[in-house]
């Protein structure tokens, strides 16, 4: 669903790109994109207000905190998010230049939801809906483990 607005504990897709703030990897369709610690903490700062205004102090404060650091650690950030991006300054796609104030993240962001596989589900089915040849298998299971009674749910007698 898109929003302007994303939290910084969500993965994120736009364009062809997906981005997990969390652990700051980026992606561009299935091959992963290296960035540097900092440069993914500038896109989480980015995408997290996607389409507003990211003041350049806002950045620094976020990404460098007390650190003192010159405007040059902000460019060079952008200028690899930028190449990382495939993006133009120019003509940006993703991240817009506003002279003296700040960045900000054109492209739509929309919050990438994990969904559960149908695989996923028929292995977390409680043991009373499973087939009987299921229930066998899990009983075979259980019995070598020791713990046939409880992984039933029947008491031990």
């Amino acid at each position: 669903m898109p929003s302007s607005k994303t939290s910084m504990e969500q993965a994120v897709v736009f364009d062809r790109h997906r981005f997990d703030p969390r652990t700051g990897r980026l992606w561009a369709g299935r091959r992963e994109v290296g960035l540097t610690p900092r440069a993914a903490a500038v896109l989480a700062a980015l995408v997290a207000r996607a389409g507003e205004l990211v003041t350049r102090q806002e950045l620094f404060e976020r990404v460098w905190g007390d650190t003192v650091v010159s405007d040059a650690a902000l460019s060079a950030c952008i200028k690899e998010l930028r190449g990382a991006l495939a993006d133009d300054a120019r003509r940006p796609r993703f991240i817009e230049t506003r002279h003296r104030r700040g960045y900000r993240f054109a492209a739509r962001v929309q919050t990438l939801t994990p969904r559960v596989s149908p695989t996923t589900r028929r292995h977390v089915r409680s043991p009373r809906r499973w087939s009987s040849a299921a229930k066998r298998s899990w009983s075979r299971c259980a019995r070598a483990c020791g713990r046939r009674s409880a992984a039933l749910g029947r008491s031990s007698s």
